[in-house]
C-alpha cells in the first residue's frame, strides 16, 4: 500500500493523527497540544450540554458517537435506581474500569457523578415545570430516596428543591 494510501486508511479508521517517519519534533508537539486543546474544548461541551446533546446525525466521531449511546442509555434508564455503573457498562459491551476510564479522560468526571448530572438537570427541570411532589421527583430521576435526592440537590445547586421550587 502507498504511504498516502496508508495515511488516508489510518485517519478514515479514526486515528487523531498520523504521523510517518521521519517526522518533525515541533509538528508532534503540536499535534499533541492541539489533540489536547480540543479534548478539552469537547470535555467543557459535553459537560456543559448533557441535556442538549440527542441527535446522533450531527455527531462525527467515535467519542461523539459513545456520548450519544452513552447518553441515550442513561435517559432510557434514568427513572431506574438499580440502574448501575455495571448495567451502563454491560450494555455499552466494555468493562467497568474502561468505563469508568473513558468518561474520565473525555470529560473529566467519574461516569457516577456523570449520571447523577443528568439526573439533577432532568429533576431541576421537573421541578421548574411539572407538578409533581420533590419525593415523586427524586423517584422519577433515579433517587433511592428523597432525602438522598434532596442532599445531592442542595450540593450541586447550592439550595434544597423544596426552596429552588418556591424561588421560581
Amino acid at each position: 500500500m502507498g504511504n498516502k494510501e496508508s495515511y488516508l486508511k489510518g485517519l478514515q479508521s479514526g486515528a487523531d493523527l498520523y504521523l510517518t517517519k521521519p517526522f518533525s519534533y515541533s509538528i508532534l508537539v503540536q499535534s499533541i497540544k492541539s489533540l489536547l486543546y480540543n479534548r478539552e474544548k469537547l470535555r467543557y461541551y459535553y459537560t456543559s450540554n448533557i441535556h442538549k446533546i440527542e441527535n446522533a446525525d450531527s455527531f462525527g466521531n467515535i467519542e461523539q458517537q459513545f456520548i450519544h449511546k452513552l447518553n441515550d442509555l442513561i435517559g432510557k434508564n434514568i427513572g431506574n435506581d438499580d440502574f448501575s455503573v455495571e448495567h451502563l457498562a454491560e450494555s455499552l459491551n466494555i468493562s467497568r474500569v474502561q468505563l469508568y476510564r473513558k468518561v474520565k479522560a473525555m470529560m473529566g468526571i467519574s461516569i457516577s457523578d456523570y449520571i447523577g448530572n443528568i439526573r439533577l438537570k432532568k429533576a431541576k427541570v421537573m421541578l421548574e415545570t411539572g407538578s409533581l411532589t420533590v419525593a415523586e421527583i427524586a423517584y422519577a430521576n433515579g433517587f433511592s430516596s428523597p432525602n438522598y435526592f434532596s442532599t445531592a440537590f442542595k450540593n450541586k445547586y447550592g439550595t434544597s428543591p423544596v426552596a429552588f421550587r418556591k424561588s421560581i
